[in-house]
């Protein structure tokens, strides 16, 4: 894949999520002038909202690297002072052409109240009963 296709590939990829809710465990943004990249568990869910088209198609190296803006739909202590936040978008190895995730995972759900947006929810309350209930929220192991 060539860089112009990548571009044209991360800039699809964006349009095609854009108003759509994600549900993410990773969220980057600012606290005071530092960038910081805060987990959650369980996941928090974000909008994913207008972006620069510069930093849609941000790269490394030969790593297209998108950036996506989102605003931020839980509340959420963790939140606290967490400001212009984003999430990355796929990324897409020029030499090989692979399209990764780089490990920031996220679940698309729709914007519009339908199933993908109620099954986005309830995967939430799912994940959400996981981390939280003494059977599997253990600390160290048998």
């Amino acid at each position: 894949m060539d860089r112009e296709a990548a571009e044209t590939l991360a800039l699809e990829t964006f349009r095609s999520h854009k108003g759509k809710v994600l549900l993410v465990r990773f969220l980057d943004g600012y606290r005071g002038n530092d960038s910081c990249t805060q987990e959650f568990n369980p996941p928090i869910r974000v909008k994913v909202v207008e972006t620069n088209r510069f930093d849609i198609i941000h790269w490394n190296d030969d790593y297209l690297d998108p950036y996506w803006d989102v605003a931020v739909l839980d509340h959420r202590q963790e939140l606290n002072g967490l400001r212009s936040t984003w999430v990355n978008g796929p990324s897409i190895n020029i030499p090989t052409g692979q399209v990764e995730q780089s490990g920031k995972d996220w679940i698309v759900g729709e914007n519009k109240g339908g199933f993908s947006q109620r099954l986005c929810e309830c995967f939430g309350q799912f994940v959400r009963l996981l981390f939280t209930h003494p059977l599997t929220n253990r600390k160290g192991g048998r």
